[in-house]
C-alpha cells in the first residue's frame, strides 16, 4: 500500500488517539507526522492490514507517551479545540472525565470505544497482557461511573 492510501486511511484515527490523549491540536497533528515519518524509516514488511494498523497505533501511543513525558507542549487546551471535533467524535457523555483519568486507563478507554478496537489488539498496541487491558477497562469503567453517575453509564459491548 502507498504512503498515500494509508495516510488516507489512518491518518483521522491516529489523530483522534493522539489529540485524546495529548489535548492539544498542534501537537497531535505533530505525533501523526511522526508516526508516518517512523513508518518510512522502518520499512516495516506487515503480514496484514491488522497487524500495520496496530503497528501505527503502538507508534502513536509511545510518541505521545514521549510527549506528556517530556511536558514538551502546554498542558491547557482552549474549549473551542474540544468542541470544534467533527460530530462523529463527539459524545453524549461529558469527555473531560475521560481526559482526567489516568493515562493507562484513558489508552484503554480510546482504543476500546471511540477506536472499536478489540481487547486483544489493545493489549498488542499497548504491550499489554489481555488480562492487564481488561482490568483498566474495570477500573475506568468505575471511576468514570463515579465521576458521572448512573444517567451516564458507560454500555458495553
Amino acid at each position: 500500500m502507498g504512503l498515500e492510501n494509508l495516510y488516507e486511511q489512518y491518518a483521522d484515527m491516529l489523530y483522534r488517539v493522539s489529540f485524546s490523549l495529548l489535548q492539544n491540536k498542534a501537537d497531535a497533528e505533530d505525533a501523526v507526522m511522526d508516526v508516518f515519518e517512523r513508518y518510512l524509516r522502518a520499512r516495516k514488511r506487515f503480514v496484514s492490514s491488522e497487524h500495520e494498523k496496530a503497528w501505527l497505533l503502538k507508534v502513536a501511543v509511545n510518541r505521545c507517551r514521549d510527549l506528556l513525558r517530556k511536558k514538551k507542549f502546554r498542558l491547557y487546551t482552549p474549549l473551542e479545540e474540544v468542541t470544534s471535533l467533527p460530530a462523529e467524535e463527539q459524545t453524549v457523555f461529558d469527555f473531560s472525565a475521560i481526559l482526567s483519568l489516568p493515562q493507562e486507563q484513558k489508552e484503554v478507554i480510546l482504543l476500546y470505544y471511540f477506536e472499536d478496537m478489540k481487547v486483544e489488539e489493545i493489549g498488542e498496541v499497548l504491550s499489554a497482557s489481555t488480562s492487564a487491558v481488561k482490568m483498566r477497562l474495570v477500573r475506568a469503567r468505575e471511576s468514570l461511573r463515579e465521576r458521572l453517575g448512573d444517567e451516564y453509564e458507560i454500555r458495553l459491548k
